[in-house]
């Protein structure tokens, strides 16, 4: 066990051991059996960790037990004969019923309790035995028991044991590349991406494959100038500094005819970087901030850049020949929160079958009560458009500045409800538990490991006794995506209740 708190008996109350060991004042029998059921399980386990859980349970074994053994010994020592006689015929009970007297054989005793109305079987999956034939994905397969478990009334989660080797830069989502496209109409057709390979980043490494990224830009005519990516510890932002330039036919092109595309610019123009697995909020450019729009425009004439200063959406500075932008949010790489287990045991009589999360916002925007509106005089000619704020104020503007304003106001609003419009939350069936990660201290590549205790708040009635053998697993992240784990195998185990029946039908 070494130092490891964890796996150290003696840091434990018994009522926490009684949490590990899912039982709830049990009897000595009760117990003992209890133990011996996990010292076998993890002595016939292949599993890494299986040494270390079964000393575990040896020790558990050994605080309950080691000095009741010995008091028991010393108390048999010294029982007289006439308790041994007892001892011997304690199963036997004479009930007179009607003048007639008979003989209750298996009346409730330490040795021959009462029969229970439900027993308990630990159910224990191992991705690793799935059929590799039929189920590539370790996140996302079928299996059949080993043998049918009957009149199943609940199942509960009991352990899971996760390696931490999901990406959060991935390529299967689309999240690891941005572009920068034409904005100008003589290079509407340019798209240039900058594409980092997969993996699992912190700040620094992704700072670096991205500069790396950019500076390894091959297109014709394309000069990356000092163009960088820096990440602020203080602010905890991305910041793109943009200097690059492209030529075309004698004529060069700066970073102000460009724009930045994070999201679904491509159309399905570009075959290979068209974004179609992706979602709005799974991008590379989500991931570093940049939240209120799919495309940046980097001209600070435009429209798009002047809206955006006025409602302060996103920062924006023009040096000489160089654009900056900073995304709005913060930098989050993080992107797996919670993993959802859903569980599919094909039986339609039970209680939870998918998850309850926030609805998805309404897509009609209203306009701010600063839009423009046009009045009348009593003449019945026309006012210039004012504003409404300016109205209450008694001030005027002329037409030209509100049509301005207007035009602002307007491709902002075009913005808010299509581009900018978030990814609908999830919507997955058969969810049998939501697992926050915990990823404090945990190298990539190691065990995210939970046993007993709150876990078992993660149960599954049935309306009625059901009959279990196939089943259908897989995880999810909070974007509703199939977690890949990228080849790493994962386990989980189950306590299921089923009622106690000699025939087994």
């Amino acid at each position: 066990m070494g130092d490891d708190k964890e796996y150290n008996v003696s840091q434990y109350s018994e009522n926490e051991l009684y949490n590990i060991l899912d039982v709830n004042n049990p009897t000595d029998r009760e117990l003992e059996a209890k133990i011996l059921q996990f010292i076998n399980k993890y002595e016939e386990s292949d599993h890494p960790q299986a040494k270390t859980m079964k000393t575990f349970f040896e020790d558990i074994y050994d605080h309950f037990f080691s000095e009741e053994e010995e008091e028991e010994k010393e108390g048999m020592a010294n029982m007289s004969d006439d308790n041994s006689t007892t001892k011997n015929t304690q199963n036997v009970q004479l009930t007179k019923t009607n003048n007639t007297t008979t003989i209750d054989e298996y009346m409730p005793s330490e040795l021959n309790p009462f029969i229970k109305e439900t027993i308990k079987r630990m159910v224990f999956i191992d991705s690793q035995y799935r059929d590799y034939d039929n189920f590539f994905a370790s996140s996302d397969f079928k299996f059949d028991l080993t043998e049918t478990i009957h009149r199943a009334v609940s199942m509960k989660l009991h352990s899971f044991s996760i390696p931490y080797c999901w990406y959060n830069i991935s390529n299967m989502y689309n999240t690891n590349y941005f572009l920068f496209e034409g904005n100008m109409e003589e290079i509407k057709d340019v798209r240039i991406p900058v594409q980092i390979k997969a993996g699992i980043y912190d700040e620094s490494k992704l700072m670096n494959v991205l500069n790396e990224a950019l500076a390894n830009i091959n297109v014709d005519g394309f000069s990356i100038g000092s163009s960088r990516i820096i990440y602020s510890t203080v602010e905890l932002k991305i910041k793109f500094i943009l200097n690059f330039t492209y030529t075309r036919d004698g004529t060069t092109y700066n970073a102000k005819d460009f724009k930045v595309v994070f999201y679904n610019s491509t159309n399905g123009k570009n075959p290979t970087f068209n974004f179609d697995h992706a979602q709005r909020n799974t991008t590379l450019g989500w991931i570093m901030g940049f939240h209120n729009f799919t495309e940046y425009g980097l001209d600070p004439q435009g429209e798009q850049i002047s809206g955006l200063e006025t409602l302060n959406n996103y920062i924006y500075t023009d040096t000489s020949e160089t654009v900056e932008i900073t995304g709005n949010s913060v930098l989050d790489l993080n992107t797996t929160k919670t993993i959802y287990l859903a569980l599919n045991e094909y039986a339609s009589n039970r209680m939870n079958d998918g998850l309850v999360t926030i609805g998805q916002p309404s897509k009609v925007v209203k306009r701010p009560m600063s839009q423009s509106i046009t009045t009348k005089n009593v003449d019945n000619t026309t006012n210039p458009s004012v504003s409404r704020n300016d109205v209450a104020q008694g001030q005027y503007h002329t037409e030209n500045a509100l049509q301005a304003s207007n035009a602002i106001l307007n491709e902002n609003t075009q913005h808010i409800q299509g581009k900018t419009i978030y990814s609908p939350p999830p919507q997955i069936g058969d969810i049998f538990a939501a697992i926050p990660i915990k990823l404090s201290g945990l190298r990539p590549g190691a065990l995210f490991t939970e046993f007993g205790g709150a876990l078992g708040e993660n149960k599954r009635n049935f309306f009625g006794a059901v009959h279990l053998k196939k089943f259908h697993v897989q995880l999810y992240n909070e974007k509703g995506q199939i977690i890949e784990l990228n080849g790493g195998n994962w386990n989980f185990s189950l306590t299921i209740e089923s009622l106690y029946n000699y025939n087994n039908k």
